[in-house]
């Protein structure tokens, strides 16, 4: 009997930190599904480059405006995402790798413009496919870029606006209309 009982204690003092651990995970398993749905309550925070830290690179902004800013980049954030899935998705891992060190030696070699811009696609090597694919990506991108900017106009001043990167469309348009053709300059 004196063996039965001992038998019986000793495993009633193990059976006691393991029924602690099961009630310290169901514990631990609810507090997990309440933090998961708090953030499915939360909008999502994107981590990273913002939507509009491109076009506000250099323009102080008011504390009332960062608000209406903050929301703008949620507003694109999907967009802008794919956007650069869509880049990534273009280029191999070796040509990620390249481009990243090309990058770093344009920094290092305080290159800048077209000569790191030639430099970047010398380390890239891309195919023809490649190239074709990188200039429509190129416009989805400018065509973002310019949806942003609207976007931010509606939230800045007019001097903070004179101060917003003018789109490469914009650009283009204004230099059509502004350029002469030789006949019609010799004929006045």
């Amino acid at each position: 009997m004196l063996k039965w009982m001992c038998l019986f204690g000793f495993g009633l003092a193990l059976s006691c930190p393991s029924i602690s651990a099961a009630d310290g995970a169901k514990e631990k398993a609810e507090s997990k599904e309440k933090a998961e749905s708090k953030e499915k309550a939360k909008p999502k925070v994107t981590r990273g480059p913002k939507a509009t830290q491109h076009a506000l690179n250099k323009i102080e902004i008011a504390a009332d405006q960062k608000e209406k800013i903050a929301a703008i980049d949620m507003e694109f954030a999907e967009a802008f995402a794919a956007l650069k899935k869509a880049r990534a998705d273009i280029l191999t891992t070796e040509q990620k790798k390249a481009e990243k060190e090309a990058n770093a030696a344009n920094k290092a070699a305080s290159k800048t413009g077209a000569e790191a811009k030639k430099a970047i696609e010398t380390a890239l090597n891309l195919t023809d496919e490649q190239k074709t694919k990188l200039k429509e990506w190129k416009k989805s991108e400018t065509e973002f870029n310019a949806k942003v900017v609207e976007a931010l106009k509606k939230v800045l001043t007019p001097e903070q606006q004179a101060k917003l990167p003018k789109s490469s469309t914009a650009k283009g348009s204004a230099a059509k209309t502004t350029t002469k053709k030789p006949a019609e300059a010799d004929s006045k």
